[in-house]
């Protein structure tokens, strides 16, 4: 609540600066090359001209008084308000103009007057133990402990109150953890861990199981401690065996991720292969260096079918150990490197890691028995990367849950930031995975495979290696900018299209593309999730219609401005009206008092996205319904 009042002030503010007898307006620009460039005059009182990548554009905003254009949010974390704009100019008609003729590239307009601010920007769902841990944080800061104000940067690191605006995640999706012991009685556990397998000692020094579990899915909005990227998930623990624990937790139908942060040079797959074939995700720590080199294979991490998690960090901190500073590195965000005891330290790197996670200095809970609402805020490594990870599985299983493993491990790779280009990282190449977690966009890309009309966009990739496989079928696949080499495998279908509008797609010996379209695969086709009496992927939008595509077609299908219905034979009923509507069963366009066999309709006012186009006979019976789509 307190940082929405203060966005509340700061946007009221810049109106009452920005409304000296000018119109004032709010505008979304994610591209930065129509962000309009300024020019002033000489006495720089006022705008010269202003300036795009479009001619025709240029001309439409220099034919109103531009007096400013400035970014709103300069230094927020939150990616959905980071592209926002303000112009100050003599007309709204400008606004009006842009939103409906140039929709594609500024896609959200907001008249600044008469609206409510808190809707229009919405804050991402900040949960209450998630900005501050007030009680009993034990924290070595030379010779001072106590209370200590602590901002988990690490989850805004990763996205993570941007993920929950689209899940919360739910209690009957499962993450399974083999680990030791755990304590039972802490506050941010003891409601979370449902199931124990094992003997748990939590008396044990060793509190790695609470340091774990607490980094996947510690209670959150609870008022206490932590916040952690699983919500509301709930976990099994398997405390006993590893190998046996992996077992146990493979074989229960409502666990649907496996997160480990043991680590050996055995090589037996055995168990992880039987695990993955009974549709588990198994997520590993990549490790932590180690006498043998961080780019040695080490297991289950490398292991074929598990997602090994390497780590990097996520803001600028010290390293404290032992009351002393033993050691310092400034601005370790996205380096894979760190200093410890003075000297260049960093995690496992090599070919088999998938994914990178922040692992330096995250906030965990205590494990001992007396420690039930204790932290520390410096645990560092790969083993508090995973569970971040497997945190994140656990919401996409929430809003897809028929996703099967291997969907999952492409989404997380499809989606993450790729950092090893990076010139601190370039030491690292090939060696990160496909890059830094987006818990975002990862979970959005797993909703969207669900929608009945989404679309997965598959944007700026560089696939050169690894399987990738998305075949439950979204509705659309876009793929846009991509260069798809050496052995990379695609195995993409969708239950509509599947579109390539740029990029390079020429994977070399041993890599293929398989795309498919398979417009009769239902929708939610899998088991239902566990205490729920309705299909796993509820939809309360769906668009109820009784579909006939044999009496008209349009074309094109999928348009940029103009789309054309037209009957295929003269003995079919010519159309007297028409209604298109999106998504959400609104009418967003209308055509009546037709009577032809066919219309021309210029719906360059819509957004992007799929549309039905309904068609109505002269006695008002609808004969037929198409599926549009504006790219």
């Amino acid at each position: 609540m307190k940082k929405k009042i203060i966005l509340i002030l700061f946007l009221f503010t810049i109106i009452c600066k920005a409304q000296n007898d000018h119109s004032s307006f709010l505008i979304q620009i994610p591209n930065d090359n129509f962000v309009p460039k300024i020019s002033h005059s000489r006495n720089e009182k006022k705008i010269n001209k202003t300036k795009t990548r479009i001619k025709k554009l240029n001309k439409l905003i220099n034919s109103y008084k531009i007096y400013d254009i400035k970014k709103v949010f300069n230094t927020t974390k939150i990616e959905s308000l980071k592209d926002i704009y303000l112009i100050e100019c003599d007309d709204l008609t400008l606004m009006n103009t842009l939103s409906v003729n140039y929709i594609k590239y500024y896609p959200i307009t907001f008249d600044l007057e008469g609206n409510d601010l808190e809707n229009m920007f919405p804050l991402p769902a900040l949960p209450n133990d998630y900005i501050k841990v007030e009680k009993h944080l034990e924290v070595d800061q030379g010779n001072s402990k106590g209370n200590t104000r602590v901002d988990q940067d690490e989850l805004n690191y990763i996205r993570a109150p941007e993920a929950w605006q689209i899940s919360k995640g739910s209690p009957d999706i499962i993450i399974g953890i083999s680990d030791n012991s755990y304590n039972p009685e802490h506050e941010d556990l003891k409601n979370k861990i449902t199931h124990v397998f094992g003997k748990n000692r939590p008396n044990s020094s060793a509190p790695h199981g609470s340091y774990v579990a607490s980094a996947a899915a510690a209670e959150t909005n609870n008022g206490k401690g932590m916040a952690a990227i699983g919500y509301k998930s709930h976990i099994y623990m398997a405390t006993n065996s590893h190998i046996a624990g992996i077992d146990t937790l493979s074989k229960m139908k409502e666990v649907k991720v496996i997160n480990t942060a043991w680590v050996t040079s055995a090589s037996n797959s055995g168990v992880f292969e039987k695990a993955f074939e009974r549709g588990k995700v198994i997520v590993a720590a990549a490790g932590n260096n180690g006498r043998k080199g961080p780019e040695t294979y080490i297991y289950p991490a490398a292991f074929k079918n598990v997602i090994s998690v390497s780590g990097i960090g996520h803001h600028d901190f010290k390293y404290l150990r032992n009351k002393k500073l033993m050691g310092v590195l400034k601005d370790t965000h996205e380096t894979h490197r760190n200093i410890k005891n003075r000297q260049p330290w960093s995690h496992h790197h090599n070919d088999s890691v998938d994914i990178v996670a922040p692992s330096y200095g995250i906030l965990l809970a205590k494990s001992k028995l007396n420690d039930k609402s204790t932290y520390a805020n410096e645990g560092t490594g790969t083993s508090y990367a995973a569970p971040m990870v497997s945190g994140t599985i656990a919401l996409m299983f929430d809003v897809n849950y028929c996703l099967d493993p291997k969907e999952i491990e492409t989404i997380l790779k499809l989606t993450a930031v790729k950092i090893d280009t990076l010139p601190y990282n370039k030491a690292f190449y090939g060696k990160l995975g496909a890059g830094k977690l987006d818990a975002y966009r990862a979970v959005k890309t797993a909703k969207d495979m669900a929608d009945e009309f989404g679309t997965v966009e598959i944007k700026d990739r560089i696939l050169y290696r690894w399987f990738y496989k998305l075949d439950s079928a979204p509705y659309n696949i876009k793929m846009t900018n991509n260069d798809v080499t050496g052995n990379a495998r695609l195995k993409f279908k969708a239950r509509n299209s599947i579109t390539i509008k740029s990029g390079h797609y020429y994977p070399k010996a041993g890599g293929r593309l398989n795309l498919s379209i398979d417009k009769n695969l239902p929708l939610n086709d899998c088991s239902p999730r566990p205490n729920s009496k309705k299909a796993s992927i509820p939809n309360s939008n769906k668009i109820k219609f009784d579909i006939n595509n044999l009496l008209f077609e349009a074309y094109p299908a999928s348009f940029d401005k103009y789309v054309t219905i037209s009957k295929k034979e003269q003995n079919i009923e010519d159309m007297t009206s028409l209604f298109v509507y999106n998504v959400l069963g609104k009418i967003v366009h209308e055509e009546k008092n037709i009577n032809a066999s066919n219309i021309k309709m210029n719906l360059s006012h819509l957004q992007n996205g799929p549309y039905l186009a309904k068609i109505f006979n002269a006695k008002g019976i609808n004969i037929c319904v198409k599926e549009i789509f504006r790219n």
